[in-house]
């Protein structure tokens, strides 16, 4: 499978359950935090959002799933959207640090 985190939250799909049905069937994911979900949800930064993005990476690590992609998409204000990429990043790498450090304990 290969999984758009926002279309599932724009048709009412819980992202986290949805990975633990597919489980190892994950081949990518194309990552994204919305404001709502519902139709109308748009991108905010990861973390900011309604779609727990943290418990949502978490669960993928204790499910121990290794994508083959990890894709960050960010459509919404297109052409002022780098701080809210920016903030994403930030979001993605100091939870990745954290995971590390928790592992190596």
């Amino acid at each position: 499978a290969c999984a758009d985190v926002g279309y599932w939250m724009r048709a009412g799909l819980d992202p986290i359950a949805s990975i633990q049905k597919l489980r190892d069937h994950l081949i990518t994911i194309q990552m994204h935090d919305l404001s709502a979900l519902a139709p109308d949800g748009h991108d905010v930064p990861w973390g900011t959002g309604v779609g727990q993005t943290e418990k949502l990476i978490l669960e993928m690590q204790r499910l121990h799933l290794q994508p083959v992609m990890f894709g960050l998409e960010y459509s919404y204000n297109w052409t002022t959207s780098m701080p809210e990429i920016a903030q994403t990043v930030a979001f993605f790498n100091d939870l990745s640090l954290q995971t590390v450090e928790r592992t190596e304990r």
